[in-house]
C-alpha cells in the first residue's frame, strides 16, 4: 500500500494495521524516533488504542520486525525444501536489515528475564528451525540456521563464500508475501521459485532533529 496507512474508524483498527504504521514510521525515522504517539499520529487514532493491542513499544517493535521473516516461516510450513528456504530467508534479512538485526535485540528484552543471562532466538526463527527439523532433523536444522545467520551478519554467502553485494531498498512489511507450496525434495537444487520482493518506492529521508521536551515525556511513558 502506498503512502499513508488507511485511517480505520473506530473499533476497527487492527494489529495488522498498526504494525504497518510501526513500519512505515521506523523506516522513515529510525527506531529512537518511532513513538506510540508518532505511530498514532499515522494512523490518526487514539494513543490508546495502540495500548489494547501492544504492551509497549518495544513489544510492537519485536512484532514488526519478526514480520520480515513470515513469509520464509510460511514457505516453511507449506513444505518448501530447506534451501529454497533459506534463499528467501537471505534475501528478506537482507532487504531489511535494520529490522533484522534490531529483531534479535529485542528478543532478548521482551522474551528474557532481565537476570536469566540467556539469549532467546526470535519466535519466527524458532518456528522456522522448527519445521526444518521436522525435514532434515533437529542438530541439522539448527546448524542451517546458524550458518546462514552468520553469514548474513558477515555479509558473506557461506554456501558459495563469496562477499554479498549490497541489497536493493527493503521491502514494507505489509509487502513480503509467502510463496507457494513445493514438493522438491531436500537433495534436489533449489528451484529458487519465490517471487522477488517488491521494493520501497524512494528511500527513507534522513531522521529529523527531535523536539527535547516531546522526546522527554514521551520516552517516560513509552519506553
Amino acid at each position: 500500500m502506498d503512502g499513508k496507512p488507511m485511517t480505520p474508524t473506530q473499533g476497527q483498527l487492527s494489529r495488522a494495521q498498526i504494525l504497518e504504521a510501526t513500519a512505515t514510521c521506523f523506516l522513515r525515522w529510525g527506531y529512537d524516533a518511532t513513538t506510540i504517539r508518532r505511530i498514532a499520529s499515522e494512523l490518526e487514532c487514539a494513543v490508546g488504542t495502540i495500548y489494547r493491542y501492544f504492551r509497549d513499544k518495544r513489544e510492537l517493535l519485536y512484532e514488526m520486525t519478526q514480520q520480515v521473516l513470515e513469509p520464509t516461516a510460511r514457505a516453511a510450513d507449506l513444505g518448501r525444501t530447506v534451501d529454497a528456504c533459506k534463499a528467501l530467508y537471505r534475501r528478506q534479512a537482507e532487504a531489511a536489515p535494520q529490522m533484522y538485526r534490531l529483531m534479535f535485540w529485542l528478543a532478548c528484552v521482551v522474551e528474557s528475564p532481565a537476570d536469566s543471562g540467556i539469549a532467546p532466538l526470535p519466535a519466527m526463527v524458532t518456528r522456522i528451525i522448527r519445521a526444518w527439523s521436522a525435514r532434515i532433523g533437529a542438530d541439522r536444522a539448527r546448524q542451517q540456521w546458524a550458518q546462514l545467520h552468520a553469514g548474513i551478519l558477515a555479509g558473506i554467502d557461506l554456501h558459495t563464500g563469496s562477499e554479498v553485494q549490497a541489497p536493493p531498498p527493503g521491502p514494507r512489511v505489509a509487502d513480503l508475501t509467502p510463496l507457494p507450496p513445493q514438493s522438491t525434495p531436500d537433495h534436489a537444487a533449489p528451484s529458487d521459485g519465490s517471487a522477488a520482493l517488491p521494493q520501497l518506492g524512494d528511500n527513507p529521508p534522513a531522521a529529523p532533529k527531535r523536539d527535547a521536551a516531546v522526546e522527554s515525556t514521551e520516552d517516560v511513558c513509552l519506553l
